[in-house]
């Protein structure tokens, strides 16, 4: 089925934080200033602190943005190669018998064959685990689309009340630090919004590789559960037949030592 993308919106598609915005520095600046204050109420410096710690937030929020739009750009233009690497690495292992690269045989000692078996089942679990994982992984991005686009209009609408808000006079009466650490962390909420619009789009962008490559990933890892548990079963049988002969082998001692001593004269016993 092939899945409908929401048309790319294009406020400021962000892959850097405006060089106008105020910086980290300036902020963490302007904070200790605020607590030395002794001209502001308890109430205003209070304000002031909460509105340098909100454009602290939005910054590092934008930056995290600017970070995972970058690595959907990356696995847009790398998964297709992924993709076909492990096409051919499925070819290529399906090819194969399984059982062949069991190391152990009914020379080796009981320890040594239930080692390996032990080993092939910690791999088992593992890669089922996997297998289990990219499955859910897959069903999630079924509804990311429409989850997407709801945030894409959301991200959009807000961005325009805030462009309407820092259009706005402040108040005369109004701080002037206060005017300006609230036009700050409009900015930098503007910025925020502005990023994860970009990391948005992105994500739409490479939607269709990134789940051809979920796919092949787990298709991958349900071929190595079926040859693992294939080794798994053969281990399962060498342990069995390794025990059976150990026990025949016993057996066959004790019946000789049995008549050795059946053999002996009784005044040498």
């Amino acid at each position: 089925m092939a899945l409908l993308w929401p048309t790319a919106v294009t406020a400021q598609d962000t892959t850097a934080l405006p060089p106008t915005l105020v910086t980290t520095a300036t902020l963490k600046a302007r904070s200790a200033d605020a607590e030395a204050q002794t001209n502001l109420s308890e109430e205003q410096k209070k304000k002031l602190l909460d509105l340098y710690q909100e454009a602290l937030r939005n910054r590092e929020e934008a930056r995290a943005n600017i970070e995972r739009a970058a690595e959907f750009e990356k696995i847009a233009r790398t998964a297709p190669e992924q993709t076909e690497l492990i096409g051919k690495q499925l070819e290529l292992a399906k090819s194969t018998d399984p059982i062949t690269t069991i190391s152990v045989t009914l020379q080796d000692s009981l320890e040594q064959v239930e080692q390996q078996l032990h080993k092939e089942q910690a791999d088992l679990a593992a890669v089922d685990a996997r297998r289990a994982d990219f499955g859910t992984r897959l069903s999630d991005e079924v509804s990311r689309p429409v989850l997407v686009r709801k945030r894409l209009a959301a991200g959009q609408q807000k961005i325009e009340e805030i462009a309407v808000a820092l259009q706005a006079q402040p108040a005369v009466e109004q701080n002037a630090a206060l005017a300006e650490a609230q036009r700050w962390a409009l900015e930098t909420r503007k910025a925020a919004l502005s990023s994860e619009i970009h990391m948005l789009n992105q994500e739409l962008i490479s939607q269709s590789v990134r789940v051809k490559l979920l796919k092949a990933r787990q298709e991958q890892a349900a071929l190595k559960v079926d040859r693992i548990g294939a080794r798994v079963k053969r281990l399962n049988e060498l342990v069995n037949e390794k025990r059976k002969l150990e026990a025949e082998q016993a057996k066959q001692q004790a019946e000789d030592a049995r008549r050795e001593l059946a053999s002996l004269d009784p005044l040498l016993i």
